[in-house]
């Protein structure tokens, strides 16, 4: 019998909204270090990364999200680790000033937008 507790499990992460894919949105996560969003929602996003590895769960990174000319800072914590099918990471923004959200929600709308189903 397994007697592994709940309490001893990783916790997992919990989509509280939709996600859909986008194109053309960049995130910085450090200096220099810029990567595609592939998928983005009201309140996080997937980043594209070859090594996910290199994050760690539950650290808080503050990034910067361009869109064309739209440029926003804000913070977020790392939720998620994927390796397969896909590689990268899955981040939920925790701070984000009115403006940027505004932004932020704009860009999700019009990235949305002209992405068609992608391949596998």
């Amino acid at each position: 019998m397994d007697e592994t507790l709940e309490s001893d499990l990783e916790p997992i992460e919990r989509r509280g909204d939709l996600r859909g894919y986008v194109y053309g949105v960049e995130i910085e996560l450090a200096e220099g270090v810029v990567k595609p969003v592939v998928e983005a929602g009201k309140l996080g996003m997937f980043v594209q990364l070859d090594e996910p590895e290199s994050y760690k769960l539950r650290d808080a990174h503050s990034v910067v999200i361009t869109c064309g000319e739209i440029r926003i800072r804000c913070k977020v914590r790392v939720v998620r680790k994927e390796v397969e099918p896909r590689t990268g990471i899955a981040l939920h923004i925790t701070q984000i000033s009115p403006d940027a959200e505004f932004d932020w929600r704009k860009i999700i709308t019009e990235a949305q937008k002209d992405v068609g189903t992608p391949e596998p």
